[in-house]
Order: C-alpha cells, then sequence, then structure tokens
C-alpha cells in the first residue's frame, strides 16, 4: 500500500466482532436441510450440498484464529 502512495496503513484483527454474528449461521443451515431437504422434497445437488456444508464449517476454521481470519484495513492516501 505504501508503494501505491498509501500512509498511516492500520491492520486491526476483527475476528471478534465478526464471530458473533458468524455463529448463528449453523443454525440456519440447519433449519432449511430440516424443512427444506427433509420435509420439504427437494433434490440436493452437489451444489446445494457445498452451500450448505461451507456455512457449517466456517466458524470451526475461522475462530478463534484459524486459516480464516478478518481484518480491517485502514489508510489516508496521500
Amino acid at each position: 500500500m505504501e508503494r501505491i502512495g498509501f500512509r498511516d496503513i492500520v491492520v486491526e484483527q476483527a475476528q471478534a466482532r465478526v464471530t458473533p454474528s458468524v455463529l448463528h449461521v449453523p443454525w440456519v443451515t440447519l433449519k432449511f436441510l430440516l424443512t427444506v431437504v427433509f420435509f420439504g422434497g427437494r433434490k440436493m445437488t452437489r451444489a446445494r450440498w457445498n452451500n450448505v456444508l461451507a456455512p457449517i464449517l466456517l466458524p470451526f476454521v475461522g475462530f478463534p484464529v484459524g486459516p480464516i481470519a478478518y481484518y480491517i484495513i485502514s489508510a489516508t492516501r496521500v
């Protein structure tokens, strides 16, 4: 960022701020599975299964600090 003209670069880890809002995702996914898949009769394609698995695994790989991390990056352009 410095090379392209930014100064006062600040990088803050935002993991603790994001985690509470992510924790509801497994419950929403479970509700989807119960209402749409098991009791709704809709066919699950491979893509839909991937869309179900990703949110369930996200809290486990992202907290406390895993391979997925959230940062706030701020800077001033000169």
